[in-house]
């Protein structure tokens, strides 16, 4: 596994790991098998995302915690025992389990553990919600769902 520690070594490793190379496979009998590495899906521009913004991509699972982060987007599964950041969306398919406090929340997919939440809290239909949740402003989808103990901010 790889540690990146800064966005030229992120960019690094993308144009590695997207470059298309041909390899043949030989059997025993002299066969040749040519083969070709696919570009990775969601290759990263020349455009970085804004400062403070992190996106986990869908099949990407990522375990810590998240601290001064401006808009935190989830597409794949994050376990995080404190989340702190300005705007959190759970997209469809993404999930999160762990505890978060930010000032605001758009939940389309999968929350389980403690989220409080300042500002306005939205559910779509295809949020699900479960565990202890706290918000300053509620707004539910028909179809979404919340499971626990619900607290308005004070």
């Amino acid at each position: 596994m790889a540690v990146v520690t800064s966005r030229q070594e992120m960019s690094e490793l993308s144009d590695r790991a997207s470059t298309v190379r041909p390899r043949s496979l030989g059997d025993e009998n002299g066969a040749q098998a040519h083969l070709e590495t696919a570009p990775i899906r969601g290759q990263m521009s020349d455009s970085s995302a804004p400062s403070g913004h992190l996106i986990i991509g869908e099949g990407i699972e990522i375990n810590g915690e998240v601290r001064s982060c401006d808009l935190l987007i989830v597409e794949g599964h994050i376990t995080s025992q404190i989340l702190e950041a300005k705007r959190l969306e759970l997209r469809p398919g993404g999930s999160f389990e762990g505890e978060a406090k930010v000032e605001q929340a758009e939940i389309a997919g999968s929350f389980e553990g403690r989220l409080g939440v300042a500002g306005e809290l939205r559910v779509a239909e295809s949020g699900r919600l479960r565990g202890e949740i706290r918000y300053g402003t509620l707004e539910i989808a028909p179809g979404g769902r919340i499971w626990g103990d619900m607290t308005a901010a004070e």
